[in-house]
């Protein structure tokens, strides 16, 4: 998260314009990698990981919030490519 902005492609590590299929399966993936069960995270941790990787599959797993959400990647992708580097 940059800026108060979850890239949740970023957080299932794929790409933008990846198949829903694709999701699913870095979901899963990321889902088995990360559970509090399983990772070797702390509680806190592998909890909050899991959150995110909830929400992120949340929206890009439905058509219609995936939609809106890459209206809005599109516009913090571009505002972030016309702000100077530090």
């Amino acid at each position: 998260m940059a800026n108060g902005f979850n890239d949740y492609y970023e957080i299932l590590e794929v790409h933008h314009k990846a198949s829903s299929e694709i999701i699913k399966n870095a979901y899963r993936t990321l889902a088995k990698k990360y559970h509090p069960d399983t990772s070797g995270l702390s509680q806190a941790e592998s909890t909050k990981k899991m959150a995110l990787l909830n929400e992120a599959f949340d929206i890009l797993s439905d058509a219609e919030k995936r939609a809106a959400y890459d209206r809005l990647w599109s516009v913090y992708h571009q505002i972030s490519a016309e702000e100077p580097s530090a």
